[in-house]
């Protein structure tokens, strides 16, 4: 789920997809890193409680090896603890190990922004043209909405059966986090790992003494880009509770029937 991003929209849920036992975060290789829209979407997954895995897709674009590795390593340190797959869907590379994520009949949800390259992983994995795809800008690898509405698809695996489902979804342009249970502190694992050092349960990793956080940044091994994007996170999810509290005030001043949590 992430909040609606229509416009007049205020405090409004929008559920991307339901009962999925897997999420694929999918970034192409050929953009530059988005470790930002990395953690947003890792905070999504982890609110599902689906189990999230990162998919770096159209490594047959990319000529060069060194590049490539540095894009990896770039999204896989915003990542902690999540598998990573360097796959293609026009080569075949790393597909088995994406095929094993829905044995036993498991649901997988594919999310990630349009020109990713969803729908031809999608067709890669099922073995046939199921989705539409389409060509991408020159300038920003971004690409037009091929899948306009969300698609459930069989994954077969013998003639007589499917091993287990795909979910392809619209590319998503705005990230916007909904209420979070726990998706923040398992997205920034690592931040809140070294926070347990810190002197105040409380801290706000700024000024506070003996913060474990701060002296972290300050040593080099916590970038202070990803403590100011947690932060970040976290004063959005507070402004989008007490939004959402306000909304409900004012629905039960107009006599609405509450809704159910």
């Amino acid at each position: 789920m992430r909040r609606a991003s229509f416009e007049g929209q205020r405090a409004e849920a929008h559920t991307i997809a339901a009962n999925i036992d897997v999420v694929f975060l999918l970034h192409a290789l050929v953009s530059p890193p988005n470790q930002r829209r990395l953690e947003r979407e890792l905070v999504l997954a982890f609110d599902s409680g689906a189990q999230p895995v990162l998919v770096l897709t159209k490594l047959d674009l990319m000529d060069d090896s060194d590049e490539t590795a540095r894009r990896v390593a770039t999204l896989e340190a915003v990542a902690p603890g999540v598998p990573v797959h360097v796959v293609s869907g026009v080569r075949g590379d790393g597909l088995d190990d994406l095929r094993r994520y829905a044995r036993g009949y498991r649901s997988v949800a594919l999310l990630g922004a349009s020109g990713v390259g969803k729908s031809t992983i999608v067709n890669a994995l099922v073995g046939g043209q199921v989705q539409s795809t389409g060509v991408v800008r020159e300038g920003d690898q971004r690409g037009r909405h091929t899948t306009t509405a969300v698609q459930l698809v069989a994954l077969p695996s013998d003639p007589v059966g499917a091993e287990g489902w795909l979910i392809d979804t619209p590319g998503v342009r705005a990230v916007s986090l909904w209420s979070s249970g726990t998706g923040i502190e398992r997205a920034f694992a690592d931040v809140f790992a070294i926070s347990d050092a810190c002197r105040f349960r409380d801290c706000k990793h700024e000024e506070e003494p003996d913060c474990a956080v701060s002296a972290a940044v300050r040593e080099g091994s916590l970038d202070p880009r990803r403590l100011d994007s947690m932060k970040r996170l976290v004063a959005e999810e507070a402004a989008l509770e007490e939004e959402q509290k306000a909304r409900l005030k004012v629905e039960d001043r107009r006599g609405f029937r509450k809704r159910k949590p």
